[in-house]
């Protein structure tokens, strides 16, 4: 029986981690514990927005530019599926960044993104209220 509820709650505990991975921006609130993300405390702010970007690989960087006509706040960058992340500053129309691969770490380890030990496979841009967008290499 110890065996079960162990397992029951490893994989809530697994589902949570999961959602938090694919919802970095959201945060928990209030005495019940519920879960929200900006989308609902800012009800000014429309929901699902999506980023309008120009995202560039190359062996070792990623370029990102803001081609939406307003300001970007501070997105996250997903590589490689959730596992690796890293969060560039807000962005003005036309701005752009390179950020080096090697910027780029493992949400649960820590561990830096290595260029020469990994194939960059694919790219999202997203979070802060934007829905998370999807560029391949």
């Amino acid at each position: 029986m110890k065996n079960l509820l162990a397992g029951i709650l490893l994989a809530a505990l697994l589902c949570y981690v999961v959602h938090l991975c694919l919802h970095p921006d959201a945060v928990i609130t209030g005495a019940q514990g519920t879960a929200s993300t900006p989308d609902q405390v800012e009800p000014s702010t429309p929901k699902h927005k999506t980023v309008n970007a120009t995202v560039r690989f190359n062996s070792t960087t990623i370029g990102v530019r803001n081609d939406d006509r307003t300001n970007w706040p501070a997105l996250n960058v997903l590589i490689n599926g959730i596992m690796y992340r890293h969060t560039i500053a807000p962005l003005a129309p036309g701005e752009a960044v390179t950020i080096p691969l090697v910027e780029f770490a493992n949400y649960e380890t820590g561990e830096r993104f290595d260029p020469f030990r990994f194939k960059l496979t694919r790219a999202a841009l997203g979070g802060n209220g934007y829905e998370y967008e999807d560029f391949a290499p």
